[in-house]
């Protein structure tokens, strides 16, 4: 095969975009999927090590507390960042206010 006829054969048959949508959409859902799966996995690794090493009181003091703050995270969630950055507002008070 000569180098005329790899020129030839390349102009015949396009390579596919690299970008399509679809092509883009599928990998993001990938990442996502697997990243959610791996930190699912590290947390339950992690739980089975301190189930193994504590004693069972104070894995349960643990758990308690774990929810506990998961807890005080979803009710201190709620809606202020993208309010702020989708509010016109631009001035350091507002802001400083809101972040706090």
């Amino acid at each position: 095969m000569t180098a005329q006829t790899v020129i030839a054969t390349s102009a015949i048959q396009p390579d596919p975009p690299a970008t399509t949508p679809k092509r883009i959409a599928t990998r993001g859902t990938f990442w996502t999927v697997g990243g959610f799966v791996s930190v699912y996995g590290l947390r339950l690794g992690g739980n089975l090590i301190l189930a193994f090493l504590l004693f069972p009181e104070a894995f349960g003091l643990m758990a308690l507390v774990g929810v506990f703050m998961l807890g005080l995270k979803m009710f201190s969630d709620v809606g202020i960042g993208p309010s702020v950055v989708h509010h016109r507002r631009e001035d350091p008070e507002f802001l400083n206010t809101a972040w706090t």
